[in-house]
C-alpha cells in the first residue's frame, strides 16, 4: 500500500547551507488536498501573505505569496481537480520562470532578481512512481551515507549532460562530482555541475588535479581545489589528501574573489603553485569577513568512497542584523560508492545539470 503524504522542497543558495530545505506533510493524501487545505486569501499589507507562507511552508519562498493574495482579490474557490490547480498557478502564481504541473507534481522555477531558485511539490503517489528523481531531494540530512555496500553488480546509467573528463589513469573505477554553485543570475539554467573522470577511485583524484594540465571544460571549482594542493597548511604533507583540500576549501570566499581571478587567467597556464600564489593575492586585496575567512560555517564531511563541502560562500549584509548566507554545496563519489547507493547518486548527479529534476 502506498502510503500518504506531501513534500515541499526548496532548492536555494540562500541560508541552508545544504542548498535545499526540506518539509513533510503527512496529514495531506494528495498534493491538491495539500492546496486545498492550506487555501486562504491573505493580503500583501503588513506582509500577511508573507507571514502566512513563511507559517505553512517553515521558510520563506519567494513569490509563492502571490497565490494567497490572488485567491482575496480574484475571490477564487479552491481548486477541486488538478487541472483546476494547474490553471490558477500559470495565471495567478508569480514566478519569473516556469511552472510545471503534473498528476502528482509541482516544480516552480523563479528569480528574486539576484539568483535562480527552485521549489517543488510532490506526493508519496509521485514518489511511488519516481522514487530515483526524489531521492536526493528526499534526503534531509547534511552528511551522505559512507557506506559502500552493498554493491550493485552494475553501475547505473548516468543522467544526461554529464561532463566528461579526461581518463585519469590505467586502473578501473570512476570519480562523479557535481558542483552546486552560482555565479551569476542564472545559477539554475545556466547550470552546469556534474561530472565523470573514468578509470580512478576517490583517493586518487587530488593527483589527478595536481598532475593532469587543465582542460577547456574544467570548472572553476576544480582549479580552486588544483590550487589549494599548493597550499602552505596543506603541502607540507607527506601525501595530499582530499581532506586537507577541502579543509582548506571552507575558508575561501569563492563568490567573491572569483572574477577577480577570471581575469589573470587563474586555471589556465599557471602551475599548481603559482595559481595558489594569484589566489592568495587575490584573497589579501579583498574586504572578507572574518567569519567567511574561518569556514566555520562551512560544513566538510570525508569518507573514502565520498567527500563534499557545503561552502559558506558569501555574506549579503542588508542592514545592521539583517543578513543573508550564501551556499555553494560540491559533492564527490566513486564508483563503489555509487553502486551502493545508485538512487542517490543519480539523483545527485541529475541535481547539477537541471532544476526540473523530478521531471
Amino acid at each position: 500500500m502506498v502510503k500518504m503524504g506531501v513534500y515541499f522542497a526548496l532548492r536555494t543558495h540562500y541560508d541552508h547551507s545544504t542548498g535545499k530545505y526540506l518539509r513533510h506533510f503527512p496529514e495531506d493524501h494528495s498534493v491538491l488536498a495539500w492546496f486545498q487545505r492550506h487555501w486562504r486569501g491573505k493580503s500583501e499589507e503588513d506582509g500577511e501573505a508573507s507571514r502566512f507562507t513563511e507559517e505553512v511552508l517553515g521558510c520563506r519562498v519567494y513569490g509563492f505569496d502571490s497565490l494567497f493574495m490572488a485567491i482575496a482579490e480574484h475571490n477564487l474557490t479552491a481548486p477541486q481537480t488538478m487541472r483546476q490547480l494547474s490553471v490558477i498557478l500559470h495565471k495567478h502564481l508569480y514566478a519569473e520562470g516556469e511552472v510545471r504541473t503534473s498528476a502528482n507534481a509541482i516544480q516552480v522555477l523563479t528569480d528574486d532578481d539576484e539568483l535562480e531558485l527552485a521549489y517543488y511539490f510532490f506526493d508519496d503517489y509521485y514518489i511511488g512512481k519516481e522514487p530515483e528523481k526524489a531521492a536526493y531531494l528526499l534526503h534531509d540530512d547534511w552528511q551522505l551515507p559512507e557506506s559502500s555496500e552493498p554493491i550493485t553488480a552494475r553501475l547505473p546509467r548516468l543522467p544526461d549532460a554529464v561532463e566528461l573528463f579526461e581518463t585519469g589513469g590505467k586502473t578501473q573505477g570512476a570519480v562523479y562530482g557535481v558542483f552546486l554553485s552560482f555565479y551569476d543570475s542564472a545559477s539554475l539554467t545556466d547550470i552546469y555541475g556534474s561530472f565523470q573522470i573514468p578509470r580512478i577511485r576517490l583517493s586518487q583524484f587530488v593527483s589527478y588535479l595536481r598532475e593532469k594540465p587543465v582542460g577547456d571544460r574544467w570548472f572553476f571549482e576544480m582549479k580552486i581545489l588544483r590550487a589549494l594542493t599548493e597550499s602552505p597548511k596543506v603541502a607540507p604533507h607527506a601525501v595530499v589528501t582530499l581532506a586537507d583540500i577541502l579543509t582548506q576549501a571552507r575558508t575561501i570566499p569563492v563568490s567573491a574573489v572569483d572574477d577577480e581571478l577570471y581575469k589573470h587567467d587563474f586555471g589556465g597556464t599557471n602551475t599548481p603553485a603559482e595559481d595558489f600564489a594569484l589566489l592568495s593575492e587575490v584573497m589579501a586585496r579583498n574586504k572578507t569577513e572574518r567569519v567567511l575567512l574561518s569556514g566555520k560555517d562551512s560544513l566538510v564531511q570525508i569518507a573514502d568512497h565520498v567527500a563534499q563541502l557545503c561552502l559558506h560562500s558569501d555574506t549579503w549584509i542588508h542592514s545592521p542584523g539583517n543578513e543573508t548566507k550564501l551556499f555553494a554545496r560540491w559533492i564527490f563519489f566513486d564508483d563503489i560508492w555509487l553502486r551502493a547507493n545508485p538512487a542517490l547518486g543519480r539523483a545527485i548527479l541529475r541535481f547539477g545539470t537541471r532544476w526540473d529534476v523530478l521531471s
